[in-house]
């Protein structure tokens, strides 16, 4: 899951991708209800494949939390023994942090597909989550809501007033932006893309871009330090903002797809619970 969007991989019996598909899943807190409304959504893709095989699903599921809920510090290896079956499915469940609390919203199954036992992960997915990887165990856990989530809500308030033109990306605009609100010793205000508007120093098409900015640079600022090795797992235009903003702030980055990321990862964790004896797995 991401956000709203379920993505599905279908696999042979050594781990070749067969079939992928990505279909809307609006899901509730109810894991139960996830689990029946998921299968729903992939209702004739499902068919398609194996009847015989089981789901393996992570991603923000919904559920409770309780003493089998896995908590950092957490080993990867160990997350058999946590996964959950509920009607032929194994859902992965979500890491949470109690110093200070934190948790990760399914994005810690990225972990299973980088081939990475020690780092500093970014991951701006539905969320952007921050982990410390350390022998390949999580020692601690942040998410933030994303720049593009915060940007929306930020720039709807101002269409209330103001009536916005279509946006445009300009990676010039986005560095000089960025590199504002990298300067923690100057901090820019998330209003200053509004202000600047106003004073005729940002092209009002360029507002969202500039925004972006900020709402990335601060958070990349909180979590990092210049010239450290940063493992960002992105698609897209997440990929390209967190990068440039990574690049800005002096970090090393090492890239991976996290479609890709999360197909390996799913493969990954079938095989740590021994699913794939006898039978195939779509995750």
């Amino acid at each position: 899951m991401d956000g709203n969007r379920a993505h599905a991989w279908s696999y042979d019996d050594v781990g070749e991708v067969q079939a992928y598909i990505a279909v809307e899943a609006h899901l509730t807190n109810d894991a139960l209800d996830n689990v029946c409304h998921l299968k729903r959504a992939l209702g004739d893709w499902l068919i398609a494949q194996s009847q015989e095989s089981k789901m393996v699903v992570c991603g923000a599921m919904g559920g409770r939390v309780s003493t089998s809920t896995p908590r950092v510090p957490f080993v990867l290896d160990d997350i058999r023994r946590h996964l959950v079956s509920n009607m032929d499915v194994l859902l992965v469940p979500s890491l949470i942090q109690s110093n200070p609390p934190g948790y990760a919203e399914g994005l810690e199954s990225l972990l299973f597909g980088i081939e990475q036992s020690n780092g500093l992960i970014c991951a701006p997915l539905a969320i952007t989550a921050h982990f410390t990887l350390e022998a390949g165990r999580v020692t601690d856990v942040s998410s933030e809501p994303t720049a593009d989530y915060l940007s929306a809500l930020l720039r709807k308030e101002r269409e209330q007033t103001e009536r916005l033109p279509p946006q445009l990306f300009s990676e010039r605009v986005f560095v000089d932006w960025v590199e504002r609100s990298l300067n923690t010793d100057n901090t820019v205000s998330t209003l200053a893309a509004s202000a600047a508007i106003r004073t005729g120093q940002l092209a009002p098409e360029h507002f969202e871009c500039a925004l972006n900015a900020l709402l990335i640079g601060a958070d990349i600022a909180a979590h990092y330090d210049p010239g450290d090795d940063v493992i960002l797992i992105a698609d897209e235009t997440r990929l390209e903002m967190y990068g440039l903003a990574l690049d800005a702030f002096g970090a090393d980055v090492l890239e991976y797809s996290a479609k890709d990321c999360m197909s390996d990862a799913l493969w990954e964790i079938a095989e740590i619970a021994d699913l794939l004896s006898n039978e195939s797995i779509h995750p």
